[in-house]
C-alpha cells in the first residue's frame, strides 16, 4: 500500500475502487443514436441472417481504439467489434483469443466471426453491480477460468511491451520523466521476478474497463494483450484495481491458489504489482501529443487519483488527464 495512506484511508479503499468499476462500466454501456453502417448490418445479416429492424448504437469504453457497437432486436442485444486498430496478422490471433475465451466460459459467447474482415459478433453482456463481500472470489475464481484455458501463441512478456513505449518515448522532448530511471528500475524489478517465472494463458489488461459483472460472475472483454505470460500479471493487475490493503491482497491470493499463499508468493504479488502500475502509466504515456510533454501537471497522491477518477473528475479519453494518469501510476509503481 502507498506509505502515506492512513487507517480510514485504507478502511475506504474499497468503496473507491468500486466506484471507478461501476464508473468504468457504465461508460462501457453509454450510447448515442446512429445510423446503422453497412458494415454493421452485414456483420449482423451474416450472424443471424436479418438485416432489417436493427437498432445500432455506438459503444463507448476502453482505450483500445477498436469500433464497438451495440445492436438491439426486440429484447436481443448483441456486439459487434471491427479490429481496424490492428494489422492483419494481429487479428486471427486476438479472434481466436475470444473464442477460448468463450469456450472456457469467461467471455461473451460468439455467433459470428470473419477473419478477413476482422469482425466478430457476440452476446451483449449487461453490466450489473457486484457483491462487494463476494468480489474477490468472483475475481479469483475469473483468473483461474482464464489460466486454466487452452494454451494459445505466446507474445512475450508484459514488460516487453512497456520497454517498447519507453524506447518510443526517448524520441520526445520532455523533461517531466527520466525514462532510463524508469527502465532502470523495472529491469531491476524484471530481474528478481525472472527467477520464478511461469507461463499461463493470461488477459494482461486486467482493468475494470475489461470486466464486467454479468449473469453473477465477471467476464473479461477486450484481448488485444491475451498471451501466455506468469499469471501473477493477472492477478497484479486485479490487485491494484481492487485490493485495498495486505490482508486483502493476501485473501484474494488464497483464493487464487485454494490455499494460504507462501511468503515468497506474497512477495512476488508485490514486484508485479510494480509492474503492473509502470504498465498502464506508460500505456497512458504512450497516447500523450509531444506537445503536451512541456508542460507539468498538477500530481497528487495516488488515493486521491482514484477518487477524482471515481466520481468522473478525471476524463481520460483528454490526452492532458492521460499525462497525468501516467506519471501518477509510474510513481506509485516506483514507491511501493
Amino acid at each position: 500500500m502507498a506509505p502515506w495512506l492512513n487507517f480510514e484511508d485504507r478502511k475506504n479503499m474499497k468503496k473507491i475502487f468500486l466506484s471507478v468499476l461501476l464508473v468504468t462500466l457504465s461508460a462501457c454501456g453509454q450510447k448515442s443514436h446512429v445510423q446503422p453502417t453497412d458494415k454493421v448490418l452485414a456483420a449482423l445479416e451474416n450472424a443471424f441472417g436479418v438485416a432489417k429492424d436493427w437498432q445500432v448504437n455506438p459503444l463507448k469504453g476502453g482505450l483500445s481504439g477498436a469500433p464497438i457497437f451495440l445492436a438491439t432486436k426486440g429484447t436481443n442485444q448483441y456486439v459487434v467489434r471491427f479490429f481496424d486498430h490492428l494489422s492483419s496478422d494481429q487479428i486471427p490471433k486476438l479472434i481466436m483469443a475470444q473464442k477460448a475465451a468463450a469456450t472456457s466460459g469467461y467471455g461473451p459467447k460468439i455467433h459470428w466471426y470473419n477473419l478477413e474482415q476482422g469482425a466478430v459478433v457476440m452476446d451483449y453482456l449487461k453490466p450489473e453491480q457486484p457483491d462487494q463481500k463476494n468480489i474477490l472470489n468472483d475475481l479469483a475464481v475469473l483468473l483461474n477460468k482464464i489460466h486454466q484455458s487452452p494454451e494459445l501463441e505466446s507474445a512475450g512478456r508484459i514488460w516487453d511491451q512497456t520497454y517498447s513505449v519507453i524506447k518510443s518515448l526517448q524520441s520526445v522532448n520532455q523533461t517531466l520523466l527520466e525514462l532510463s530511471v524508469v527502465q532502470t528500475y523495472l529491469e531491476q524489478v524484471v530481474q528478481k521476478v525472472s527467477q520464478d517465472l511461469q507461463s499461463k494463458p493470461c488477459h494482461r489488461d486486467m482493468n475494470p474497463g475489461n470486466l464486467i459483472f454479468s449473469q453473477g460472475q465477471f467476464f473479461a472483454v477486450d484481448y488485444d494483450s491475451f498471451g501466455m505470460d506468469d499469471p501473477y500479471t493477472d492477478i497484479a493487475q486485479v490487485a491494484i484495481f481492487y485490493c485495498y490493503s495486505a490482508e486483502s491482497e493476501k485473501q484474494l491470493l488464497t483464493l487464487y491458489l485454494h490455499r494460504q499463499p507462501t511468503d515468497a508468493e506474497i512477495a512476488k504479488l508485490q514486484l508485479f504489482k510494480k509492474i503492473a502500475l509502470i504498465f498502464y502509466g506508460m500505456e497512458f504515456l504512450c497516447k500523450v501529443p509531444a506537445e503536451l510533454w512541456q508542460t507539468a501537471p498538477d500530481l497528487m497522491p495516488y488515493l486521491k487519483f482514484l477518487q477524482l477518477l471515481g466520481s468522473k473528475a478525471i476524463e481520460l479519453e483528454d490526452p492532458k488527464e492521460k499525462l497525468r494518469s501516467g506519471l501518477i501510476m509510474v510513481r506509485e509503481g516506483m514507491r511501493l
